[in-house]
């Protein structure tokens, strides 16, 4: 909710490139820390773990976009 209303805000003022950074640094620190833990806690309980092949590949081209 506090990112929309400074989005907003940004946006009255013409500040596109602080939005472009916001985001995309959301995007990224999301991305990473989801998936950074995801993987930490499945290698708490397990030495190998398996993963579903679609999720998998889906989530690495996120990444990748990202």
């Amino acid at each position: 909710m506090v990112e929309i209303v400074m989005f907003m805000v940004l946006l009255k003022k013409g500040e596109l490139l602080v939005i472009q950074a916001a985001i995309l640094g959301s995007i990224l620190a999301t991305m990473l820390l989801c998936m950074g833990l995801c993987f930490i806690a499945g290698g708490v309980k397990q030495e190998e773990a398996t993963f579903n092949h679609a999720v998998s590949e889906a989530a690495s081209g996120l990444l990748l976009t990202a």
